[in-house]
């Protein structure tokens, strides 16, 4: 995933917070996937205008924790995200 690439939700996903947890449903598939924490934070920067980048920092000033802490698990979520259908990159 590039670093400069937009991350935007997938149309034909439903969000909804509920105590504390995200739960997103995959019209399509009848799916649904739950998200806290650091995952409902970068959920929430997906929006088509932030990058990689800028969901990194928006948790890295969340959490007082260095880029290179969080980088690669990030970029995996996202990658996960994607696999499922939830999320697309824009180039």
């Amino acid at each position: 995933m590039v670093q400069d690439s937009l991350i935007a939700r997938s149309p034909g996903v439903i969000s909804q917070e509920l105590e504390g947890t995200v739960v997103l449903l995959r019209i399509d598939g009848a799916q649904y996937y739950t998200l806290d924490g650091v995952g409902q934070l970068v959920w929430d920067r997906c929006d088509g205008r932030n990058a990689l980048s800028d969901i990194v920092a928006a948790v890295c000033a969340a959490y007082d924790v260095p880029a290179s802490d969080v980088e690669d698990d990030i970029q995996e979520l996202l990658a996960d995200l994607e696999g499922e259908g939830l999320v697309h990159v824009e180039a």
